[in-house]
């Protein structure tokens, strides 16, 4: 058993899940990176230094005083896992699968989790949904999405189909070489749906141009569409887009309208932040080596647009958290990185800069009002308390907060996990 600081309870966090609630940025699950085992030497072969996240606790950052607290949740909670599925529904939080790891009085169990969880933010009471009589085999790294009282789910990795079980359709799965001979896995490409209403899963015979079996990959909707952006392939890392059209069941590929385009990449941030654009970032490129650069996609002209980062924007990233607060904002949550001059996949190192933030269009007039009167150094005593003590918490956390939080016993994995597919 090892303890996790409160600095690394938030700080020091990758292949969690991020959510935006009520000008809160949400922060489950995950695993970390121990300093104490980080390998000495530039390029040398990392050692076992990882642990999950805490389950049962809810981490949130108001966007306005930049401070932390937490919340511990109740109900059926799920396991501690990290690179699972999730998106939000009004007040609730679904969450699938994800590489997960507990242990009894008898033994340690690991693998991908097949079960669907929802968190009611009202309560922080966490309920297990039925499994149908079929439903989606265990995966980590795939995408969860919504539209109109139906989830949708696509792809991930995980372990091999079972020869002996009967499925609805055909599994699109495509076996990872690099696989241990005695625990087959690797990428499927199903898509599956989950009724709000009957909650009760559906499998999808889908038609078109479907794309190959990945995981790493994001899932964005826009309108009665999903476009599915990169992932990891049997092939390799992808840069291709497609599209689903939700009613119709069908793919199609998108034949970008850019002379130029993101590269290739798999755990990367892809967010929408208004209504006819998402945001890219980072990610994990061909050369195993996390990337630095960002993009807008244009839904309207289905275009790419690269956005011109300063040298010292932060730090290059990838497994990392994104959410969009507003038209004007996207944040990046934490995520793995590494020097830029190593050649060869270490990621044994959390950014010293817990959030990255993009400004992509006039913040809300409240924080412009409040970083003026800190950067200007204005007295605030008199003002009403309440904004008073926002105030003093924004100027005294600046971007990131230890906060006081309390110590987790958590439990250790193997690191070859957390990069099983990606």
């Amino acid at each position: 058993m090892s303890r996790i600081s409160a600095n690394d309870c938030v700080h020091r966090r990758a292949g969690h899940v991020t959510w935006f609630y009520r000008d809160q940025l949400l922060v489950w699950g995950g695993f970390f990176e121990r300093l104490d085992r980080k390998p000495l030497l530039p390029n040398s072969i990392p050692t076992n230094g990882n642990d999950f996240h805490t389950n049962a606790q809810i981490y949130a950052m108001d966007m306005d005083s930049l401070s932390w607290k937490w919340v511990t949740c109740t109900g059926d909670i799920p396991p501690r896992s990290f690179c699972s599925a999730s998106c939000v529904v009004d007040h609730l939080i679904y969450v699938y699968g994800g590489y997960y790891g507990y242990e009894d009085d008898y033994y340690y169990e690991d693998g991908s989790g097949d079960q669907l969880f929802c968190l009611d933010l009202d309560t922080f009471r966490w309920r297990k949904l039925p499994r149908s009589a079929h439903h989606p085999l265990g995966v980590e790294k795939s995408s969860l999405v919504h539209c109109q009282d139906i989830l949708y789910l696509y792809g991930g990795y995980g372990e091999a189909p079972k020869t002996n079980k009967f499925y609805p359709g055909e599994i699109r799965f495509d076996l990872d070489p690099a696989a241990e001979w005695s625990w087959q896995r690797g990428w499927f490409g199903n898509l599956w749906i989950f009724s709000l209403h009957t909650e009760t899963w559906n499998w999808c015979n889908v038609k078109g141009n479907v794309p190959r079996p990945r995981a790493g990959h994001s899932l964005v909707v826009h309108g009665e569409r999903a476009f599915v952006f990169g992932g990891r392939t049997s092939s390799g890392r992808s840069n291709e887009l497609f599209a689903l059209d939700l009613r119709l069941q069908s793919w199609c590929k998108i034949s970008e309208g850019s002379t130029s385009m993101p590269e290739p990449r798999s755990a990367f941030s892809f967010c929408k932040y208004n209504s006819h654009q998402a945001f890219l970032y980072g990610g994990m490129g061909n050369l195993c080596t996390p990337l630095n650069d960002a993009w807008i996609f244009n839904f309207l002209n289905l275009t790419w647009t690269e956005v011109p980062l300063s040298y010292d924007h932060g730090q290059i990233r990838c497994y990392q958290g994104s959410v969009s607060t507003s038209e004007s904002e996207v944040i990046i949550h934490s995520g793995l990185t590494q020097e830029y001059y190593l050649n060869r996949i270490q990621l044994d190192q959390h950014p010293q800069r817990t959030l990255l933030k993009f400004k992509l269009g006039v913040p809300k007039l409240s924080i412009i009002s409040a970083d003026h009167i800190i950067k200007a150094k204005l007295a605030f005593e008199d003002l009403p308390t309440e904004l008073r003590v926002m105030l003093q918490k924004r100027r005294l956390n600046g971007d990131i907060d230890y906060g006081d939080i309390d110590q987790f016993d958590e439990e250790q994995f193997d690191r070859t996990t957390i990069h099983a597919g990606i």
